[in-house]
């Protein structure tokens, strides 16, 4: 459990270097949640789990977390209608 203005307050202070984080106290989130303007912070979406299941699972969502991250249109998106909203590049 993150105390998620208490999170901000320490990441604006330098107190954190960053922060990683799965779940959020509302979800989806406001767009006006100050956790998704900061370049620190990482928010994946509810993949920090593990099971026998997933053990044998390709690791194609990671790779498709890092083509987003370095700014590239994911392959084999599904909700290909906010593809637009998507600036490669940034």
């Amino acid at each position: 459990m993150v105390d998620e203005q208490a999170l901000v307050e320490a990441l604006k202070r330098g107190q954190l270097a960053g922060a990683c984080l799965d779940v959020l106290e509302k979800e989806p989130p406001d767009a006006g949640n100050e956790l998704l303007q900061m370049p620190r912070v990482l928010i994946s979406p509810h993949v920090a789990w593990y099971s026998r299941v997933r053990k044998g699972a390709p690791p194609e969502g990671g790779q498709r977390y890092r083509e987003a991250l370095n700014g590239l249109l994911p392959k084999g998106l599904v909700n290909s209608e906010l593809a637009s909203q998507f600036k490669e590049g940034d």
